[in-house]
């Protein structure tokens, strides 16, 4: 997880919103530093943003760029933004790297968990029903269910902020993701069976089943929410990253379908938002 160092107060001015094409930095998810920033300015998760920092016990100024991870608003004492940094230069235009410790000595670092939640509501029973519907262009069945075991041949969606950071992530058993993958194209249900048998899916099926996690991405948009976008689509990972076991194993939010498509049959989907 994630860990920011807190930057004082007096030691950060000139807080702007940006466009994203003004960014700096050739790959925008690269990032060189993470930090949160005391401020009264409410800042908008998902944002781009710049701000003059001036390292402590130096009167050298720099202009950090970044995208706005979490805004704080609840906790007085930790109020500011959570910042994913992607270019740092001096003010004269210079491009720096990050900053190392012995510039940093007068703050402290600080767990994201201690300091933001993403804050990612988990979609109802209907609103994915729904979007199913729309997308396989039938009616399917949805109900409550058991969580997808650990064991279960499975592929794992993740859904990720600007900053990839993982809002959420959505976990089907291979019947389903072949069911919906091969409801898109009419492939015979007979040959998605086995394909889902053998746990090896061909690429049509694999991108029927993507497109179809792109288009459920925006279950989880809101207005209080940073915009989620799809991240990664892996199926039967013999090894989950830490950021990925971090949402599984400490969900703030749980929910669980069984879901029926006509003509190919039922698997279960199961969702989890970040701590």
């Amino acid at each position: 997880m994630r860990q920011y160092v807190k930057i004082k107060k007096e030691a950060v001015s000139d807080i702007k919103l940006i466009e994203h094409a003004e960014l700096k930095g050739a790959v925008k998810n690269q990032f060189k530093a993470f930090v949160f920033i005391p401020t009264d300015t409410e800042l908008v998760s998902g944002k781009a943003v710049k701000f003059t920092l001036t390292p402590p016990g130096k009167d050298e100024e720099f202009i950090a760029y970044g995208v706005i991870d979490q805004y704080i608003s609840e906790n007085e004492e930790n109020k500011g933004a959570a910042i994913s940094i992607i270019e740092i230069e001096r003010a004269q235009g210079d491009s720096v790297g990050k900053q190392n410790d012995t510039e940093m000595e007068d703050t402290e670092h600080v767990d994201f968990n201690d300091v933001a939640s993403i804050n990612i509501s988990l979609p109802s029973i209907n609103k994915i029903k729904e979007v199913l519907d729309s997308l396989l262009d039938m009616e399917i069945t949805i109900e409550e269910s058991e969580p997808i075991s650990d064991e279960s041949p499975r592929s794992i969606t993740t859904f990720v902020t600007d900053s990839g950071i993982i809002g959420a992530v959505c976990i089907c058993d291979l019947l389903l993701t072949c069911f919906i993958g091969g409801a898109l194209d009419l492939i015979p249900v007979e040959e998605v069976q086995q394909y889902a048998e053998s746990g090896e899916i061909p690429d049509n099926i694999l991108n029927n089943f993507k497109e179809a996690m792109n288009v459920s991405a925006s279950l989880f948009n809101s207005e209080n929410s940073p915009r989620i976008s799809t991240g990664d689509v892996l199926i039967n990972p013999e090894k989950l990253n830490t950021d990925l076991n971090i949402v599984i194993n400490k969900a703030k939010e749980i929910s669980s379908y069984r879901i029926t498509i006509p003509n190919y049959g039922e698997g279960t989907m199961t969702f989890y938002s970040a701590p």
